[in-house]
């Protein structure tokens, strides 16, 4: 997701928790409404049942997308060295591996992210490469690990 997609995001969040708050203490100060606290109540609980649908509804559509990702991919480069018989292996478990003549020598994590100006998801490699991973890519260009 973009830096302003991400900053909108964060403020949807901040605002959507802090009007619950407001709310949920409306409803635990009553004595300062008297009858009026239905309202308020039924405020919360569909806001809260509306927050907990977005939630799961985006956890739901980034899972499905992420199924599309899980396979191999062929590594052209890893640390800045060329790999040949180099896969990449994206694993159900955010995880990746990386293997080279059937030996796992290297993994990482990674995450789907939401490319908002295109409308899709997609896999974020960590240490690898800033450009998206399409669905019919079969070639990682590059991981650069970090050095110890």
């Amino acid at each position: 997701m973009s830096s302003i997609g991400n900053l909108f995001w964060v403020l949807f969040k901040v605002l959507f928790l802090g009007l619950l708050l407001l709310l949920l203490i409306l409803i635990i100060g009553k004595k300062y409404l008297g009858k009026r606290i239905l309202p308020f109540f039924i405020a919360f609980l569909c806001l809260s049942f509306f927050g907990l649908y977005i939630h799961y509804g985006m956890k739901g559509r980034e899972n499905l997308a992420a199924k599309k990702y899980l396979k191999e991919y062929k590594l052209k480069r890893l640390d800045e060295k060329d790999c040949n018989n180099c896969i990449v292996k994206i694993n159900n478990n955010h995880q990746y591996d990386i293997i080279k003549n059937g030996q796992i020598i290297g993994n990482g994590k990674w995450d789907m992210e939401f490319e908002s100006d295109a409308g899709f998801y997609f896999p974020r490699l960590e240490n690898g490469p800033l450009y998206i991973i399409g669905e019919k890519d079969s070639i990682i260009e590059y991981i650069n690990r970090p050095t110890k």
